[in-house]
């Protein structure tokens, strides 16, 4: 079955600077590569879904500027609906500088909201349809925190499932728990939500039943070089991560997200889902820049048989 899947959240144009080293405090450093390509992980995670067959639509806040032309031009020809995007006229659309470490692919981000900032709850009213409509609702933390409350509410009260990528982490109501069917973070994100740091495999195992016990149907933690840590009430596990020559680690979470949800719906298998996110996420990091890194179909079955 293809997912039928709304993504609320972040849409942004990133500059992506790469260089040999990160610059220490006062430092000036020379750069080797700028490129502007659009970017949010909201915007990000429609694209990876949409690329790997999904139906997609996002919800989300532009401003009035050449930037929003750019990104919303990029959103549709990947196949993502953007009739829910909303312009916001007195701001500029969301940005992010990324720096990339070029002997690492390591990423360090400044996000500037612009738009994004504007998306209030009052601004879901206008797309309740769109919500009860969807097979799943896919939310992150880049708009403000009371518009991903009441979209989770919105759609549990429509049995809407939902997929939240608490990233960046903030520390979330014990009633919002209940309202999540699958949690991904990263260690960081998890160690943040949970209280305590999250480094191996007993204290994955520790954190996730923490969230389960909260009502969490699913959890996923991923782990960057170290795989991915799933877990429901029923069983647990660790995978590895392929093992490749990662470029840009820019999006890598937002590709596996992405693929997630567009795999999960076709059978309803948890454990093929997060194999299948972990090799788009792998891919992701081959490639430089967040939107032009996520794969198709036909990149996921080449590549899946170059690293297996």
């Amino acid at each position: 079955m293809t997912a039928n899947l709304l993504v609320i959240g972040s849409i942004n144009i990133d500059l992506l600077i790469q260089t040999s080293n990160f610059p220490k405090i006062g430092e000036t450093v020379i750069g080797e590569n700028m490129v502007v390509s659009p970017g949010g992980k909201g915007a990000n995670q429609a694209v990876a879904a949409a690329r790997l067959g999904a139906k997609v639509k996002i919800l989300g806040c532009v401003g009035n500027d050449y930037f929003a032309d750019t990104i919303l031009g990029n959103l549709t020809s990947a196949g993502v609906n953007c009739d829910s995007v909303k312009r916001i006229e007195a701001t500029h659309t969301g940005a992010a500088i990324v720096e990339v470490e070029a002997k690492t692919g390591n990423n360090r981000i400044i996000l500037i909201p612009g738009a994004n900032h504007s998306f209030s709850p009052e601004i879901l009213n206008d797309y309740v349809k769109e919500i009860a409509q969807a097979d799943a609702v896919l939310l992150q933390f880049e708009i403000p925190p009371e518009t991903v409350t009441q979209a989770l509410k919105i759609a549990h009260n429509y049995d809407v499932e939902i997929i939240l990528n608490a990233a960046p982490a903030i520390s979330l109501p014990e009633d919002i728990y209940p309202q999540i069917d699958t949690l991904i973070v990263n260690e960081i994100e998890c160690s943040i939500l949970y209280g305590r740091l999250v480094e191996d495999k007993h204290s994955l195992s520790k954190a996730s039943l923490n969230f389960l016990n909260k009502g969490i149907k699913k959890v996923i933690v991923t782990l960057g070089e170290k795989g991915v840590f799933f877990a429901s009430k029923s069983f647990q596990r660790l995978i590895p991560a392929f093992r490749v020559q990662a470029i840009d680690t820019t999006g890598a979470g937002d590709a596996f997200v992405g693929a997630y949800a567009a795999k999960y719906f076709e059978h309803r298998s948890f454990i093929n889902a997060v194999s299948y996110a972990n090799l788009a996420g792998a891919f992701s990091t081959t490639k430089r820049t967040a939107q032009f890194s996520l794969p198709n179909r036909q990149d996921l079955e080449a590549f899946s048989k170059a690293v297996n």
